[in-house]
């Protein structure tokens, strides 16, 4: 029998929505800040305290490749180990990073910060919108998910409004943006410890653990996608492999699942 813990209460759906979608926030913001905080952190001509041109390029690609990788991580993270666990992690991930600039306005420093928040950034978004469809229900699934993108909208405001309250100031501008995103990465952080793993995951790991196998609880990865029926035209005719592969059974008694509440 499978020891998978139950969640002992279910959240409303729309605090979930905010709470997670503060990760479109909180990435926004931060995406959005970086760009404006490293033209403030420039070195003034004559000067060698500050970043140079050169490397304000290379940290803004810093950033990309960070977020590039952490995107083809973090669903995988989140499948494997949880999707309470990974958008813990990856909100502390993003706080920490932005410490990054009261450390040091140096090249070494700032890349390793902007590394770990464009690894945050990437990594955190499918978990969170994947959490957020999970509690969902049918009859607001798309109203929440539309809901927690239309944060990301305000976390660019408040990085814009930032750079045009506090740009005048140089530096110490740049590290009122940082300061800002961190703090709010922060709050979020302490706010998702209140929302419990997903019942759909533990459903799914309680199905693997019996030996159940599912769509659901089955492993996947990119090259799936060339296999049938994703695949060409071609091997989709010559395969003669029924979809699904195999026969897709009822999960154990144990899984847990929360009834639906929507009315009949």
């Amino acid at each position: 029998m499978s020891t998978t813990p139950t969640p002992t209460r279910r959240p409303n759906p729309w605090w979930v929505g905010l709470v997670s979608g503060m990760a479109t926030f909180v990435d926004a913001a931060a995406t959005t800040g970086i760009g404006i905080a490293l033209v403030l952190f420039q070195a003034v001509e004559g000067s060698t305290d500050g970043l140079t041109g050169n490397q304000i390029g290379l940290l803004t690609s810093v950033l990309t490749l960070g977020v590039a990788i952490g995107s083809l991580a973090g669903g995988r993270l989140g499948d494997r180990y949880g999707r309470r666990k990974v958008f813990v992690v990856t909100l502390a991930i993003i706080v920490l990073g932005s410490v990054a600039p009261f450390i040091s306005l140096g090249f070494a420093s700032m890349a390793l910060g902007i590394g770990l928040i464009g690894l945050g950034v990437g990594a955190d978004l499918p978990v969170a919108m994947a959490t957020i469809s999970e509690w969902a229900e049918n009859h607001n699934r798309g109203k929440i998910l539309v809901f927690s993108n239309i944060l990301g909208g305000f976390g660019i405001a408040m990085a814009v409004g930032l750079s045009i309250a506090y740009g005048s100031l140089g530096p110490v501008g740049g590290k009122i943006i940082f300061g800002a995103f961190g703090f709010v990465g922060l709050i979020t952080l302490l706010l998702r410890l209140t929302i419990p793993e997903s019942p759909s995951w533990l459903a799914a790991r309680a199905e693997r653990d019996a030996g159940v196998r599912t769509i659901r609880a089955d492993h996947v990865s990119l090259k799936d996608l060339v296999k049938a029926p994703y695949g060409s035209r071609s091997s989709r005719s010559s395969s003669t492999t029924p979809w699904p592969p195999w026969p897709c059974r009822s999960p154990p008694a144990s899984a847990p699942m929360w009834p639906s509440t929507t009315p009949a």
